[in-house]
Order: C-alpha cells, then sequence, then structure tokens
C-alpha cells in the first residue's frame, strides 16, 4: 500500500499561546500535524504543555531539540518528552545521539499514552551514503518512525538520498529522510513519490527553521501522487533569478500540482543526472549551460538548432527534447514596443541570445544587422553563422556604423552584482534610438540610464523574460501561459531582490 505522507508544519514560537494560536491556524488550513519546537519556548511549564496538548490532541508532535541536534536551549527534555507522551500528544520527537540511553523508557511512555515515537538524527555535515543508510535503518528499528535530516551540498548529492529513500519504500520501513539546505528542496517536493511518512512544512515564506522547507500553500497545491509537474531552473548561479516566483506563480493561477524549483549545478554530470531524475518534467537552462545540455538531449526543436542553445527542455516518457524560446520571447517583448519594422540593428554579444534575436529581426525583414562583442572573432563567428544576415563589426567601429533604430544588448554587462564598463559610446543614443537591454536586473541599467539621457527609448529584459518563461510554461504543461499573473510576480520578486 502507498504511504500518504502525512504534512506537519513547524511552530519556532517562545510562548505557549502563539504555538496554540498558529497551530490550530495550520490545521484550518489542512495541514495533518503541527510541531511544537518545545525549545524555542520560554518559561514552559506542565500546565503550558497540558495546553498544548490539549488545542493539538493527536495532531501535536512535541520536539525539544538538543544543542548539539540544532535545539535552542538545554533543559529537562526527558522528562518534558515524557510527559508529552502522556499528555495526549499524537507523536514524540526523540534524537537517536542524545537519548539512546532512554530509549526504552520513552518507547514505554509512548505506548502508555498511545503516543506514536519518531526517532531522528541531524547530519550537521554532509554524511556519506553509507553512514545515512546505516542511521537511517537505527531510527526506525528503534522508533515507530525513523527520521535522518542531512546537509546537502549538491543537487547530486540530492538525488542520492532519493534512491536511499526509494530503497527504503521498498522495505516497507516507515521513515522521512530529508535533504537540508536550498539543494535538497528537491527531497522535500517528492516526499510523497519516495515514501516518506511525514512532510515537514514552514507555515509562510518569511518563516521556517530549516533551510529548504516549502510552505504549506505550496505543499498543499501540489500534493497527492501522480501528475505532479515537477520543473526547475538549471544553471550557476541561480539564486538571483526571479523564474522561480514566476513560474509558481502560474503554476497556481492555473490550478495545476506543479512546483518550479532552483537546481545549482556545478557540472554537466551533475546536469545529466537531474534531467535522468524520473519525476522531472522539464526545466528552464541559463548560463553557463545552455550549449552544454545539447549533448544530454534527445533531439533539438528548430529554434534551438537555429540558436545554437537550449534554454527549454521538456521530458515525456524519458525523452528529452530541447527548445529555445529566446527568439519568441524577444518576439513578444519587440511587439509590444510597436515599433514596425526595424531597418538597422546592433547586437552587442554573440551568445545564444543574440542568435536568436538576429533571427527574429531577419525575419522582421531588417535591412540590415551589425553585431559587435569585445572578442572581436565570436562577432565574426555568429555573423558566419547567421547565413549572411548579419555582418560583424569591431567595437571601436560602432560610431561609424550607425546610425541605428534598435541596440540590442544581449551580454550580462550591468547585471546586479557584477563588474560594469561600459561598451557602447554615448553617441550611439539619440532621439529615434530603441534600446533593449536584456539584463533584467537591476530593472533599470546604467546603459538605459545613458541611452535615455541622449532621448532614446529604452526596455528593460524583464517582459522578454517573462515572454520567454511563458513560453516555456506552454511547452511543459499544453496550456495557455496565465502572462499578466507571471509578468507581475516577476516584478514583485526583482522589487524583493533589490531590496
Amino acid at each position: 500500500m502507498a504511504t500518504r505522507t502525512r504534512s506537519c508544519v513547524v511552530i519556532a514560537a517562545s510562548r505557549v499561546r502563539e504555538v496554540v494560536a498558529r497551530g490550530r491556524s495550520a490545521l484550518r488550513r489542512g495541514a495533518d500535524l503541527v510541531e511544537v519546537r518545545l525549545d524555542f519556548l520560554r518559561g514552559l511549564t506542565p500546565p503550558g504543555l497540558d495546553r498544548l496538548a490539549a488545542a493539538l490532541g493527536r495532531h501535536g508532535v512535541a520536539t525539544f531539540r538538543s544543542p548539539s541536534q540544532g535545539g535552542q536551549r538545554r533543559g529537562r527534555r526527558m522528562e518534558w518528552l515524557r510527559r508529552a507522551a502522556g499528555s495526549g500528544f499524537g507523536f514524540i520527537d526523540c534524537e537517536w545521539a542524545t537519548d539512546r540511553g532512554d530509549l526504552s523508557s520513552l518507547r514505554s511512555a509512548a505506548r502508555a499514552g498511545r503516543t506514536r515515537l519518531i526517532v531522528s538524527h541531524h547530519f550537521s555535515q554532509p554524511s556519506s551514503i553509507a553512514s545515512i543508510r546505516s542511521m537511517l535503518t537505527r531510527c526506525c528499528e528503534a522508533g515507530d518512525i525513523g527520521k535522518v535530516a542531512v546537509a546537502t551540498p549538491t543537487v547530486a548529492w540530492a538525488l542520492k538520498l532519493l534512491s536511499l529513500a526509494r530503497a527504503f519504500a521498498r522495505e516497507r520501513k516507515k521513515f522521512v529522510l530529508i535533504g537540508v539546505g536550498e539543494h535538497g528542496v528537491i527531497t522535500r517536493a517528492l516526499a510523497e513519490e519516495i515514501g516518506c511518512e511525514i512532510q515537514y512544512l514552514r507555515p509562510e515564506r518569511s518563516e521556517g527553521v530549516a533551510p529548504g522547507q516549502l510552505t504549506l500553500s505550496e505543499w498543499s497545491r501540489i500534493r497527492g501522487r501522480g501528475g505532479k509537474i515537477l520543473t526547475g531552473l538549471i544553471g550557476r548561479p541561480v539564486g538571483h533569478s526571479v523564474s522561480v516566483a514566476m513560474q509558481n506563480a502560474a503554476f497556481e493561477a492555473t490550478g495545476l500540482r506543479g512546483l518550479y524549483l532552483p537546481f545549482e549545478v556545478k557540472s554537466r554530470r551533475e546536469m545529466a543526472a537531474l534531467l535522468d531524475e524520473p519525476l522531472v518534467r522539464g526545466v528552464n537552462v541559463t548560463m553557463p549551460f545552455k550549449e552544454l545540455v545539447i549533448p544530454l538531449l534527445d533531439r533539438c526543436d528548430a529554434a534551438a538548432v537555429e540558436a545554437g542553445a537550449v534554454n527549454t527542455v521538456a521530458i515525456r516518457r524519458g525523452r528529452k527534447v530541447g527548445y529555445n524560446t529566446d527568439g519568441v520571447g524577444f518576439r513578444r517583448a519587440l511587439d509590444s514596443l510597436r515599433l514596425g519594422r526595424v531597418e538597422r540593428a546592433l547586437i552587442v554579444g554573440a551568445g545564444g541570445a543574440a542568435r536568436a534575436v538576429i533571427a527574429q529581426l531577419s525575419r522582421g525583414g531588417a535591412r540590415e544587422i551589425l553585431v559587435t562583442n569585445r572578442t572581436p572573432s565570436r562577432a565574426r563567428r555568429l555573423a558566419r553563422r547567421a547565413d549572411g544576415r548579419a555582418k560583424a563589426i569591431p567595437l571601436s567601429a560602432v560610431s561609424a556604423g550607425g546610425p541605428f533604430d534598435l541596440v540590442v544588448n544581449c551580454t550580462p554587462m550591468g547585471t546586479q552584482g557584477r563588474p560594469y564598463r561600459e561598451l557602447l559610446p554615448l553617441r550611439v543614443f539619440r532621439s529615434g534610438v530603441t534600446l533593449i537591454d536584456l539584463v533584467y536586473n537591476p530593472s533599470v541599467t546604467r546603459t538605459m540610464e545613458r541611452a535615455a539621457r541622449r532621448g532614446a527609448r529604452t526596455m528593460g529584459g524583464l517582459e522578454m523574460l517573462v515572454q520567454q518563461g511563458a513560453r516555456s510554461f506552454e511547452i511543459w504543461t499544453g496550456r495557455d501561459a496565465p502572462i499578466r499573473v507571471m509578468r507581475n510576480a516577476a516584478r514583485r520578486a526583482l522589487r524583493e531582490a533589490v531590496g
């Protein structure tokens, strides 16, 4: 029989009254369980513990972490856990490392109180799979449910934890296995599919005691076996991206059981392992993997072949198909400006985005497309690949090559946190010129500011990002993308990112 994974909201508050209020709220919102972190409570008294037990009953999980296992304070841990077992809580959570000598008495107290015993261990540092397997086995044998949480340094490590969990599920053991940290989020997202008994959640995005916890609302949206659409963003780094908020808003707006996660990978091998995970339905791919991903795919669509880069992968029945939505995103963003036909365009950059932009401008009838780059040989190579649709010029010749009616920056120059060096001379910009800067963070780049002072019309890269993401969403789901919702979510996420 398949495991029914219980949802458990973790409440870490300092006062009993607050825990009761927040715990009841979580249960009303659909949580199955509420974990009370007793080590967070100040001035805990027996009547206070009884009040918690009465409020939460069999939906309550009483936990008192020791400092060595991430607890907030020392105290009479055994006394409080034994009392919790007899007070009506549904579960008590003890520690293998700290409580081995007291497990027998705790089991007796739990049985007497008809309370289930969770025996847990937290690895604060990455450990070997053999060590994790051994510890999880001990915890399962010592309690009704064995629980192990382990610091997860890479996505590849999280995938190993998924395999280990599936092995335990086949043995019909009652367990929880969690990869802690941002790289371990996939173990939480797939808790049901890998057979975990309990899913630990934070009440809201701003709260939580363990890095990588999903929120109750996120879990409620994707909960249920079968039909889950697990997607994400592959790149390095990915922490700056607003795509996570944008795509999750799209899944929520359409009512689909989808989740979009950040996957920061360090190598093509790690990327390949992620794409081979059977429950991943699709990904976006960003720098530096847009070209490196191609050999891992079964085929690419015409736009990806033309651009020589992939930014979207859809996985269906094990077949991996690569797409490039840069061109579609650029065309939709350009159309929103209502420029009409572009006569002369200057493209700055020589990567996959530049190739896609050139292809779209060429299809739109641009009379002349010039491409420039800090490395002239790359600009020449791109121009050759464009089959005569573009001509390479050195940066030093840009001023003489004008005037232009459209300038597109396809480089990361100007991105928040990167060193800035202006590539284009001021005389390129004037009234009548439109600058599209594909950088979206910050929303107004220094290049855009310079151009606007000269009278040029400007657009940042956020609209292209939204349109690219919308096309990716359509590829993964077969549904129309809620573009307005995605645009608002992206703007909100960008505002939060810049403070």
